[in-house]
């Protein structure tokens, strides 16, 4: 009689601690609740002591189980992983899996939040964070607990930029590549102020006396506009090897303007860099004046600089003390 009422409460031990626990719902959030499921991406060229070098966002998965018997039995997250979807600005190769960011922890045993009243059902949490990509783009959070898969999207983005395409103004955009097809997004600033200087380089050059004017390309009066960001603030890499090496243009604030070159005994139109023989006119020194009009205290740097150097250009670095305001937004 003792022997089977200690195997029957061995039975029930054993029962209770074994028993199934399914999982009904899965949710996939930001910590704290209520933000967007979005990131700056990390940005590995950054400043040392930036925080833009590693960006991170805290997630919360939360699932409700149903419990027969008991709760004893531990809910796990069997994996946590981050997959690609789209990526900001690119047409070319994916880049590889250790670029998509990490989770950590991506797996472990989630813990009680509530248990109900009726025992058969019961809320638990997992925290995690995800350290960003530094290629923006659309991804897939995949979590799997215990047997139920959910997904959720994250973008890894810069916020608010727009595309120049959108505006008219006195401009021809320039620069485009099969690679990176779509080169113009600024932020809204940048954009007004772009408005303003082609506006007023227009009006500068056509009160030049026509003598000076025919000594140029007639597409200088306009506005050359090369590299300014990709789509989402994407990486800006010109060989197309998910490499950073344009990292100035990522979050809208840098604009490259093309100069006026010699090309084949002709001139090829942009802003003339360098005073021409003969003649009375400094445009450079205008270009620089009407840029600090159109936004001031926005410094511009001349780079590549020589006539037979296709990459001559100048980069206008449109926000003052600007390494403090391009990584600001990733505080």
């Amino acid at each position: 009689m003792r022997k089977a009422f200690l195997l029957g409460i061995l039975f029930f031990i054993t029962s209770v601690a074994t028993a199934d626990v399914t999982v009904l719902k899965v949710v996939i959030r930001s910590d704290p609740p209520g933000q967007l499921m979005e990131v700056r991406p990390s940005i590995s060229n950054a400043p040392t002591n930036s925080p833009a070098r590693k960006s991170i966002m805290k997630i919360s998965v939360l699932a409700t189980v149903r419990v027969d018997g008991s709760t004893s039995k531990p809910v796990k997250v069997k994996y946590i992983r981050v997959g690609p979807r789209t990526f900001g600005g690119h047409v070319h190769p994916g880049p590889p899996e250790a670029k998509r960011g990490t989770v950590t922890p991506s797996y472990g045993t989630m813990s009680l939040i509530r248990r109900y009243l009726n025992n058969t059902r019961a809320d638990y949490r997992f925290n995690t964070t995800y350290t960003a990509s530094e290629i923006s783009g659309r991804y897939r959070f995949n979590v799997q607990v215990g047997g139920k898969l959910s997904t959720s999207a994250i973008w890894v983005k810069i916020p608010s930029l727009v595309n120049l395409a959108q505006f008219s103004g006195n401009w021809m955009r320039v620069g485009q590549t099969n690679t990176h097809p779509d080169n113009h997004y600024v932020t809204n600033e940048v954009a007004t102020a772009l408005r303003r200087l082609a506006k007023d380089w227009r009006k500068y050059w056509n009160d030049l006396p026509k003598a000076e004017r025919d000594k140029y390309d007639t597409s200088v009066g306009t506005l050359h506009i090369n590299d300014c960001s990709l789509k989402l603030g994407g990486l800006f890499d010109i060989n197309a090897n998910w490499s950073p090496s344009h990292n100035t243009h990522r979050t809208g604030f840098d604009t490259d303007i093309r100069t006026d070159k010699v090309a084949n005994s002709a001139r090829t139109g942009g802003i003339p860099p360098r005073v021409m023989p003969n003649s009375n006119f400094d445009h450079k020194a205008k270009f620089e004046e009407l840029v600090d009009d159109a936004y001031p205290g926005a410094t511009i740097l001349h780079e590549n600089k020589g006539e037979a150097n296709p990459n001559e250009h100048f980069h206008i670095f449109w926000i003052p003390n600007r390494d403090a305001r391009r990584y600001a937004g990733y505080r």
